[in-house]
This record gives C-alpha cells, sequence and structure tokens, in this order.
C-alpha cells in the first residue's frame, strides 16, 4: 500500500506534464507576389524553454519539421526561419546548435495543386530548458485558403 500513493502520484504528474507543452503554435497562408503561397507556422515558447531551429547536425536534439501533408503540394525552395536564434555550443548535447527563445516564425513558399481549400501537415519539434527536455511531439494544422 505504501508504494500505491507515490505510484499514483507519479503516473498523474506524467500525464499532466505530458497535457502541457511550453509551445503554443499559431498558423496561417499568405499569397505572395509570384501567386505562390506561403505557409507561417508561429511558436510562442514560455520563458526558461527553448525549441529548435530546421538545420542542425545529427547528433542533438530534434530539429523542427514543418510537414505538409496534402496532396499535390510543391514545397519551393528552403523553409526559413525569422527570429533571434542563439548560436553555440549547448552543455545538454555537447554540440553546437541553433536554438529560438520566446517566438520563432517557420515559413515555407509552395505551390498548390488547382482547386485546393487547405493545406494539411503537422509541425514536429522538440523542446528543453537547462535541465531538460520534452518528448518531441507532432502539432497537425489545416489552414483554410484565405
Amino acid at each position: 500500500m505504501r508504494f500505491i500513493i507515490p505510484i499514483l502520484f507519479l503516473v498523474f504528474h506524467l500525464h499532466a506534464v505530458a497535457q502541457n507543452t511550453p509551445v503554443s503554435w499559431t498558423f496561417k497562408m499568405e499569397n505572395t507576389p509570384s501567386n505562390t503561397w506561403k505557409i507561417v507556422a508561429e511558436a510562442e515558447v514560455e520563458e526558461g524553454w527553448y525549441i529548435y531551429s530546421q538545420y542542425l547536425e545529427e547528433g542533438g536534439p530534434v530539429p523542427t519539421q514543418l510537414n505538409l501533408e496534402t496532396s499535390g503540394v510543391e514545397p519551393i525552395g528552403k523553409a526559413i526561419e525569422i527570429g533571434d536564434p542563439i548560436t553555440g555550443y549547448d552543455d545538454l548535447f555537447g554540440m553546437d546548435i541553433v536554438k529560438f527563445k520566446y517566438a520563432v516564425t517557420f515559413s515555407q513558399e509552395v505551390r498548390m495543386p488547382k482547386g485546393w481549400k487547405s493545406l494539411s501537415g503537422e509541425v514536429y519539434y522538440m523542446v528543453c530548458n537547462d535541465e531538460q527536455c520534452l518528448p518531441p511531439r507532432g502539432v497537425p494544422f489545416s489552414v483554410p485558403k484565405i
């Protein structure tokens, strides 16, 4: 019986941590002058936490990924990151990395198929603070044509 209460506490604590994330996301589509579209994923990161660049070497944190799932979508060029990057050696991973604190915007220019009504996908990311990392997670999105 004396082991049940600590185990229940741990289970409820892990469940609470799994439900909360220090990142909130907003998604939108923008029409470009070249008659293409841009998917924009904006991340707001709670104080003390970091989200990672899309462009990292293997062996470190999980890079952020903007995965597009709508059939016929054609990415144009590389995705762009807009924010104040923190670049340098990270003791937690023992390597140079690029991470963002507070906020970052990821965007990808795309050519959409004829007759499209929305763009669906998932942003996959990982966050860490100075002591721990949360498991990587995916956030699905569906953005209608404006």
